[in-house]
C-alpha cells in the first residue's frame, strides 16, 4: 500500500511539473468552435507579422498570450478550456444532480464564449486604436499561414490560423512600468500626461455605452507610443445606463479605483490631478 501511495505521489508530481512547465498550455486548449460566418482577410501588413514565430509570454484569464520575434506584437489565442466542459466528463456515468449541474455550467461557458466574442468585436468596430488590435481572427478562413509558435518548455507548434480564433495586438507597456518611467524621465508633469491619456480612454469609452467587467488595471492596462491602451478587451459589453451623467462618473471612478490606491502608494503628489481629471470628464 505505501509503495502504491509512493507511486501516485511521484505520478501527481511529475503531471503538475510537466504543467508548470508549459504554463497550462496545449494546441488542444485552443482549438474550439469559431463565430459563424467568414473571416476578414488582412492586409499585408498583417501578414508579414504572421510569417515570423512567436514566443510563450503568458497566460490571461481568456487567452494564452505568445509575442513576436521582433517584440512589436503579441498573438492571443482563446483558452476554450475556459469556454466548455472537459470531455472526459462524458465518459462517466454520472447521477442525475450532477448531470443537471453539467449542463448549467456547460451553458454558462457558452455565453461566456459568446460574450467574449462579442466584446472582442465591439473592441475592433469602436475601439480599435485604444485596444491595439491589428487584426481580428473569429470565423474560418482568412488565408492565413500556418504559425510556428514555441511554448515555454521551448516546444515549437504549428497552428493552423485559418481555423484558430485569435487577436493579433500591438506589444504595450505594462501602465505601472510606464507610470513610473514617465515620472523617472520626465517627473510629475510626464506622469499626469499619462494619467489624462488614461482617463480619456475611460471617457471615450464610456461615450459609447461600453462598461468593463474587469476592473484590474494593473494587468488590462498599459500604454502605446504614449497613449492608454486597453490590453484585455475581452470583458466589454454595452450598458445603455451610461447615457445618464451620473452613472458615468461612478463607472470612471470604479474603473480608475486601483489606480488611483496604487498612485497612493508610489506617487501621491499625483492623486489630486487625477482626482481633477476625473472630475472634468464628468463634468
Amino acid at each position: 500500500m505505501k509503495r502504491f501511495f509512493l507511486v501516485l505521489f511521484i505520478a501527481t508530481a511529475l503531471t503538475l511539473l510537466a504543467l508548470y512547465r508549459i504554463d497550462g498550455f496545449y494546441l488542444s486548449k485552443i482549438q474550439g468552435s469559431l463565430a459563424q460566418g467568414t473571416a476578414v482577410l488582412p492586409n499585408s501588413a498583417s501578414l508579414a507579422i504572421l510569417r515570423q514565430p512567436f514566443h510563450y509570454l503568458a497566460k490571461g484569464r481568456q487567452c494564452f498570450v505568445f509575442i513576436s520575434a521582433d517584440g512589436q506584437t503579441v498573438i492571443k489565442f482563446l483558452n476554450y478550456s475556459r469556454f466548455s466542459m472537459p470531455k472526459w466528463i462524458n465518459l462517466f456515468p454520472w447521477l442525475h444532480y450532477w448531470e443537471m449541474w453539467f449542463v448549467v455550467m456547460e451553458d454558462k461557458r457558452r455565453l461566456r464564449f459568446e460574450a467574449t466574442i462579442n466584446s472582442f468585436q465591439m473592441a475592433m468596430n469602436e475601439l480599435q486604436e485604444e485596444t491595439g488590435i491589428v487584426y481580428l481572427h473569429l470565423q474560418q478562413g482568412g488565408h492565413l499561414p500556418i504559425l510556428d509558435v514555441v511554448d515555454r518548455a521551448h516546444r515549437t507548434h504549428h497552428v493552423d490560423l485559418n481555423c484558430t480564433a485569435f487577436i493579433l495586438q500591438k506589444k504595450a507597456t505594462p501602465i505601472y512600468e510606464e507610470l513610473d518611467e514617465r515620472y523617472r524621465t520626465g517627473g510629475e508633469a510626464a506622469l499626469n500626461e499619462a494619467l489624462q491619456s488614461f482617463v480619456s480612454f475611460l471617457q471615450k469609452r464610456c461615450a459609447l455605452h461600453l462598461a468593463d467587467d474587469d476592473r484590474d488595471v494593473g494587468i488590462n492596462f498599459g500604454f502605446y507610443h504614449g497613449n492608454a491602451m486597453l490590453l484585455d478587451p475581452g470583458r466589454l459589453f454595452l450598458d445603455p445606463t451610461l447615457a445618464n451623467k451620473l452613472r458615468v462618473e461612478r463607472e470612471i471612478r470604479i474603473a480608475s479605483k486601483r489606480l488611483r490606491k496604487w498612485l497612493i502608494q508610489n506617487h501621491p503628489e499625483s492623486v489630486s490631478f487625477l482626482d481633477q481629471q476625473i472630475r472634468a470628464a464628468t463634468a
